[in-house]
């Protein structure tokens, strides 16, 4: 009876022994667990949060870049009309080889086939150094001197021109007239007088003409010339011009 007694206690404190390791094993199990959740989940929070600043930080970076080549577009967008406006262009001269810079005369040529018509390539106006050069003597009070024709497509009916051009008188013969005019054919429709041998060099004459219909059907042309029995002078730089595009 003891013995049993003893064995039964023995019994009940191995029990005893054997349950109290397991209680406390299981409670530190789930205190294990229950912080590695709770680590688990920040870890997730924190790179959540890491991502969106990232993101943010790269959206403002894009819109910045953005704003930058849009100013940059519309500085150059604005110059460019800057450019195009200084560039302006001057009224049309009419006039075909104005300053004898060509290696001919022509379209220029003698009026009422009298005297010769030459380059002079020592005496224009600078910078050119070539000017036309006209020369007759011997005659009897004659019209000489040179002209151009005009294509009458070029003049628009009583529209008003401005006709100028440099001469340099070096010798003349008795003249009683030197002009400068707007023709139609044979005749003229306005002239302008330039005056006898030029002390002081080069003298720029001009005036204004307008042709009728009739006019043009005649044909149209500028002359430079002289009634004289002899004349030399030197022509450069010649313009026809509309007055509204001159002024």
């Amino acid at each position: 009876m003891q013995f049993t007694s003893s064995v039964l206690q023995l019994l009940a404190l191995c029990h005893i022994t054997l349950a109290s390791p397991c209680k406390p094993s299981s409670s530190i199990a789930i205190s294990t667990a229950s912080a590695s959740t709770t680590e688990t989940s920040e870890t997730e929070s924190s790179t959540a949060f890491t991502y969106e600043t990232t993101a943010t930080t790269e959206y403002e970076t894009l819109s910045d870049s953005s704003t930058i080549a849009t100013s940059v577009a519309t500085s150059s967008a604005e110059v460019e009309p800057t450019t195009t406006t200084t560039a302006a262009s001057g009224p049309t001269n009419l006039i075909s080889n104005p300053g004898f810079e060509d290696s001919t005369v022509a379209p220029w040529t003698v009026y009422n086939n009298i005297g010769t018509l030459s380059i002079d390539s020592d005496s224009g106006i600078p910078p050119s150094t070539q000017a036309g050069q006209f020369s007759a003597s011997g005659e009897n009070l004659s019209n000489m001197g040179i002209r151009q024709e005009l294509g009458p497509s070029l003049i628009v009916v009583d529209k008003e021109y401005r006709f100028s051009v440099y001469t340099k008188v070096t010798a003349s013969n008795f003249c009683i007239s030197q002009t400068i005019a707007c023709g139609a054919g044979t005749g003229w429709v306005n002239s302008a007088n330039w005056g006898a041998m030029q002390a002081n060099g080069w003298v720029l004459t001009t005036v204004t003409c307008s042709w009728s219909q009739a006019q043009l059907d005649a044909g149209p042309s500028v002359q430079v010339a002289g009634v004289c029995n002899g004349l030399t002078f030197l022509a450069d730089d010649a313009s026809l011009v509309a007055t509204d595009a001159s002024d």
